[in-house]
């Protein structure tokens, strides 16, 4: 695939592979929109990546309804997304009889909620143009679940299996 001229939307942009994701495809010569909480590290990675027209839209996740609103009156005002990739997330190693309920509250608010909440706002645009794509960053744990992960394997199965039906419930638009 070409990426000159793309538009790629990345969030957990601020690092880790977020952060490598809008290094490459700024080589490959796509523009980039860069969303974390930090803004700082968000215009340190713009000012180094290759091409111009790079972007940073600050996003918390863990504010799931006002990323929603924030990006759906934004949205006239960005470039068209070719690629929404759903990177940004939080982890989590503790054992589930010693995590208090909030951990499990924020997990989703961030890995789950989050994700839908900018997707939720990106895809009619990708419909209403019959082009483009949506990648999720899961994790293998996001299919198989182990010790200290109950919280985060919780989130993320459910980003897999949000992934599969929409997928489902799309393919007829593409």
């Amino acid at each position: 695939m070409q990426y000159n001229n793309k538009t790629v939307w990345i969030t957990g942009a601020s690092s880790g592979i977020g952060k490598e994701l809008a290094i490459q495809f700024a080589e490959l010569g796509a523009r980039v929109i860069l969303s974390a909480r930090n803004v700082d590290k968000l215009n340190d990675l713009k000012a180094t990546l290759k091409g111009e027209g790079h972007l940073v839209v600050p996003l918390d996740l863990a504010q799931p309804e006002l990323v929603l609103s924030t990006i759906i009156a934004q949205m006239s005002e960005l470039p068209a997304i070719d690629i929404l990739i759903n990177n940004g997330g939080v982890s989590q190693r503790s054992l589930f009889l010693e995590n208090d309920f909030n951990v499990y509250r924020q997990l989703m608010e961030v890995n789950y909620f989050g994700l839908i909440a900018l997707t939720k706002a990106v895809l009619p645009t990708m419909v209403a143009r019959r082009s483009g794509s949506i990648v999720s960053i899961s994790s293998v744990a996001g299919k198989v679940g182990s010790k200290f992960r109950t919280g985060y394997s919780g989130s993320k199965y459910a980003v897999v299996g949000f992934m599969d039906c929409l997928r489902a419930e799309v393919s007829e638009h593409t």
